[in-house]
């Protein structure tokens, strides 16, 4: 059982981790309740969505809690809790510009996929040979070339497309996934490619 610590120590965020690094958990009680608010005004002028402040404040505490051995004894612990907010920060808007360009690539890939499908021609030609050239070398596989038709020219689901081939529609969806790539890969690789 860990020794009782004095009005004067409680104060102090040295003797706080100290008491919760030797098993008095019920101490990091009192650290949270010291910086919370500080620590939450700091966040929300780092990021402007009210939800994310709150998300940020937590996990700040969860990480620190759980690291609270790495914390250097005479240093600032609110500076302490800022490095951990900031690195939990910079990884959530690195994730969400990563999101944000995935989705963005999505669709602009899907709008291409469904203007060609629809035989519409794009304003850069070569794009649309490029492809026509990716799709006659990847379709030397007769299933490959039933699976683009059936999908891209006849707009059937993976759930339609499924009997019509004698597989599961989520073989249909992972295979459609790995002709796109490659689609992709190949029409990428192409230096005359001009994007549409």
């Amino acid at each position: 059982m860990p020794a009782t610590l004095s009005i004067e120590e409680l104060h102090d965020d040295d003797a706080l981790v100290g008491a919760v690094c030797t098993g008095d958990i019920q101490k990091y009680r009192s650290l949270f309740e010291r910086h919370a608010e500080q620590l939450q005004v700091w966040v929300a002028f780092q990021v402007w969505v009210p939800h994310l402040v709150s998300e940020i404040v937590h996990e700040t505490f969860v990480w620190a809690y759980r690291h609270l051995d790495e914390f250097q004894s005479g240093t600032s612990f609110q500076a302490w809790l800022r490095a951990i907010a900031w690195n939990l920060i910079r990884a959530e808007l690195q994730r969400f510009a990563r999101e944000h360009k995935h989705r963005k690539d999505y669709f602009k890939h899907r709008l291409w996929l469904d203007r060609i499908a629809a035989g519409e021609e794009c304003a850069d030609g070569p794009r649309v040979e490029a492809l026509r050239e990716c799709l006659n070398r990847l379709q030397k596989d007769s299933r490959e070339q039933k699976l683009i038709h059936l999908r891209y020219h006849e707009g059937l689901t993976s759930k339609q497309i499924a009997p019509l081939v004698s597989q599961s529609p989520v073989w249909v969806r992972v295979t459609l996934h790995r002709i796109i790539h490659q689609l992709r890969a190949c029409v990428a690789g192409r230096k005359t490619v001009v994007r549409c």
